[in-house]
């Protein structure tokens, strides 16, 4: 979890990577893994898995990847970037990153890849808007400001009321 980050009441975020500076609502959850829905007789995990989530397993080997994960040393199942606010009572499923600048509204399930300083909403989530212009998205992904230090940050709150304060 990056600097600057909270995280409200009743949120599981499994084996996710957060960013700096981000907002996350009341029962955000991530990590929820995944289900055979082809080729497999029966969608319960005693069948393909070894981790016996029923407190047994007729499985000899592990048969079926459970979670999609966003890095190849499989260690996280999201990736949230900078600057992100999660609404309250959103789902994000495995393998999505959620990119710099993106916010995602109430409720939302996020089953795609969020790009930077987008907002989306629904289920599920799609695109709805970007925070701000092709040009002024660039210039911030450029200079991204949540890896200023903490002094210069304090110094110039007063510019981050305006894009035009902070990067002119």
């Amino acid at each position: 979890i990056g600097w600057g980050t909270y995280i409200a009441a009743n949120s599981i975020l499994r084996r996710t990577k957060i960013g700096r500076f981000c907002a996350i609502g009341d029962n955000v959850r991530t990590g929820l893994g995944i289900h055979p829905t082809k080729g497999f007789v029966s969608i319960h995990p005693a069948f393909f898995s070894l981790a016996k989530q029923a407190g047994f397993s007729f499985a000899d080997e592990q048969c079926f990847e459970e979670h999609k994960y966003v890095d190849a040393e499989k260690k996280y199942y999201i990736e949230i970037g900078s600057d992100v606010w999660i609404g309250n009572n959103v789902m994000i499923m495995d393998g999505v990153t959620v990119g710099n600048g993106a916010v995602i509204a109430a409720g939302a399930v996020v089953s795609k890849d969020v790009e930077p300083f987008s907002i989306v909403g629904g289920i599920p989530a799609k695109h709805i808007r970007y925070r701000f212009n092709e040009n002024q998205r660039q210039t911030i992904l450029n200079d991204p400001w949540w890896e200023r230090p903490f002094e210069w940050l304090k110094a110039n709150a007063d510019k981050f009321k305006s894009f035009y304060q902070l990067y002119s």
